[in-house]
């Protein structure tokens, strides 16, 4: 539960859903503060996730970034979910987890979008739909254009770097130049 957040669920609003709750901001991305681990626990960094997306692809980008913040040094990420429909708008009604406070909107998709500042600026992103039971390759199905997702979330993110588009950091989605 976060109490700063009005009608925020608590962890047993999801059981029996069929969901995970896949945290936004990883718990492992916490270790190095004991109370920043418990603060990513909040549910206000949670959103509904099958189980395979949690637990395999979506668990494999997030070790792909660990990887990449290490061999960058530095790297800047945003995380979220996509609902269905543009810019952001919540879904349809009977797309939500059911309980007594309100119902917690269950997202299409979840996205993830790195930026390193090295060899003069590198993005990539990462698209996973909610739905997805594809046991195909997350490092040929999930890597998308920052573009698309900005304009799937009606975002822009990181809006200072390549703004004018001349670089084509939105348009990258080529994996291997961030092999790790």
């Amino acid at each position: 539960m976060d109490f700063a957040v009005s009608n925020s669920p608590d962890k047993y609003d999801y059981f029996g859903s069929g969901y995970d709750r896949g945290h936004m901001a990883p718990a492992r991305d916490m270790e190095y503060s004991k109370e920043r681990m418990e603060d990513s626990f909040y549910m206000s960094n949670m959103s509904p996730q099958l189980p395979y997306i949690n637990r395999f692809k979506w668990k494999d980008i997030e070790d792909f970034t660990r990887k990449a913040a290490i061999k960058f040094g530095e790297i800047y990420v945003i995380t979220g979910p996509i609902f269905e429909g543009n810019e952001g708008s919540l879904p349809s009604k009977e797309k939500y987890i059911e309980n007594e406070k309100g119902n917690i909107p269950i997202p299409m998709a979840f996205y993830k979008v790195l930026y390193t500042k090295r060899y003069g600026g590198m993005m990539l992103s990462f698209m996973v739909y909610n739905n997805d039971f594809d046991n195909g390759d997350w490092k040929k199905t999930a890597p998308h254009k920052t573009a698309v997702l900005e304009s799937l979330t009606g975002l822009r993110f990181f809006p200072d770097v390549d703004a004018d588009g001349s670089l084509g950091l939105r348009d990258a989605y080529d994996i291997n130049m961030w092999w790790l």
